[in-house]
């Protein structure tokens, strides 16, 4: 499938600062979706992405089982021709958004910088490429134990959100982590959005109550071990494509942000200057860079990760 303007497919690990990119990317002009999710994962895509995980009985947390479908032919195949259809139907409206959708017309006629986020890419990427072959790339990599402390916390958040719905002390608008990226015009049809979402999302619930599960990357270690395996199957994708690729090091952009957005801006074929790259880099928080060091179980628990092979070759064990 031939698009006319090709997609930006960010991929990397989770917590590694895919969403600080994402986000500055559409700051400068990259349409990333309508109806997104808290992390700016367009809601279209993480959904297609976690159904195409779980039936081949695997998870962000455990993503292994993807290749199985990669591999076998057919079944690729027939994910790929579901995909397509999703991407040719009225759902597609929810990455789009209207303005764009009766602009455009046709997934074939889009004329704007467009792409998605979501760390699953990693390892769905090349069934994404199977329909996108002229796709943009974009890696984003981060300290390993900046990324097992920051996954920690959002996993120990997430628990306690679980315990609190079902003890019901949870807040009683399961949609409000879908926010709009569209315009004011756009307001009512986000609000009849949300509702569907909210009825949704609460059958979805009392499926999983009987599901209740503590995940793995609330330890350190799991997280180490779980950064250290999305690491290397993109490098693996990298250097397997023949796509237009470009790697980004979080803590390049949080020390020198106009060094390195400035050719990511031209890479993605971002004109727009309705926001100058000096003006974003203000908001950047520098202090995250290798922010682990301040925390003594952190530092002790890295010391034993050090002599791994990717945190050698990106040289982290140097830090």
């Amino acid at each position: 499938m031939s698009a006319t303007t090709a997609p930006i497919i960010i991929i990397g690990m989770h917590r590694s600062g895919t969403t600080m990119v994402t986000r500055l990317l559409q700051q400068l002009g990259l349409h990333i979706g309508w109806v997104l999710q808290e992390n700016s994962e367009a809601l279209f895509f993480v959904e297609r992405n976690e159904k195409l995980m779980n039936v081949c009985g695997g998870t962000w947390e455990y993503p292994e089982p993807v290749e199985n479908l990669l591999r076998h032919e057919g079944m690729r195949r027939q994910a790929g021709a579901q995909l397509l259809r999703d991407l040719r139907s009225l759902r597609f409206v929810s990455y789009l958004g209207p303005r764009n959708w009766s602009r455009c017309g046709s997934l074939d006629k889009l004329d704007f910088p467009w792409g998605w986020k979501d760390p699953r890419n990693t390892y769905l990427l090349p069934l994404w490429l199977d329909l996108f072959p002229e796709a943009k790339i974009i890696h984003v990599y981060r300290h390993p134990m900046d990324v097992a402390r920051s996954l920690r916390m959002r996993e120990q958040r997430s628990v306690e959100r679980a315990v609190a719905r079902l003890s019901g002390e949870a807040s009683k608008n399961p949609a409000q982590q879908v926010r709009n990226n569209g315009g004011s015009e756009e307001t009512g049809l986000l609000y009849l959005y949300r509702r569907a979402a909210a009825v949704r999302e609460r059958f979805i619930k009392l499926r999983g109550f009987g599901k209740l599960a503590v995940p793995a990357s609330l330890s350190l270690a799991s997280g180490l071990a779980l950064w250290a395996a999305y690491v290397e199957k993109c490098f693996e994708h990298l250097g397997r494509i023949s796509n237009q690729t470009h790697t980004v090091k979080y803590e390049d952009i949080l020390i020198e942000p106009e060094t390195h957005l400035n050719p990511l801006k031209e890479f993605c074929g971002l004109a727009s200057d309705r926001v100058s790259v000096k003006e974003l880099c203000v908001n950047l928080r520098p202090e995250r860079r290798y922010a682990f060091k301040a925390d003594k179980e952190a530092s002790r628990v890295f010391a034993e990760f050090r002599d791994n092979e990717w945190v050698k070759k990106l040289g982290y064990d140097n830090v």
